[in-house]
């Protein structure tokens, strides 16, 4: 939520004088939502910046660009969860088609 705060302001928490992160139930489904879309949003940047090559690219990002500091921005983590679900989901473009396989065993 903090790094939400730094982005958004008071819009979905607040941080008091101590550092302490403060939000309700409402705020917190709020910023759920806006991490969704911004996620989505940040795979379509992915897309129109490297096409077809959006999966190598998430590789090669998670690779070379993850931040060493313990507490990364808003928009790196951002970036690192676009990256990790490019690779880690069954992507296929709509372009692709496939035959259906049942597997059966050997007679």
């Amino acid at each position: 939520m903090r790094l939400l705060h730094n982005v958004y302001g008071d819009k979905f928490c607040s941080v008091n004088e101590d550092g302490v992160t403060n939000y309700t139930l409402q705020q917190k489904e709020l910023a759920l939502e806006q991490g969704i879309k911004d996620v989505i949003d940040a795979i379509n940047g992915i897309f129109n910046l490297h096409d077809r090559e959006m999966v190598d690219y998430a590789i090669y990002h998670r690779e070379k660009y993850v931040s060493t500091d313990p507490e990364p921005s808003y928009n790196e983590y951002i970036t690192l969860i676009a990256c990790h679900f490019l690779i880690h989901t069954e992507f296929m473009p709509p372009t692709v088609t496939w035959h259906p396989y049942v597997w059966s065993p050997a007679t």
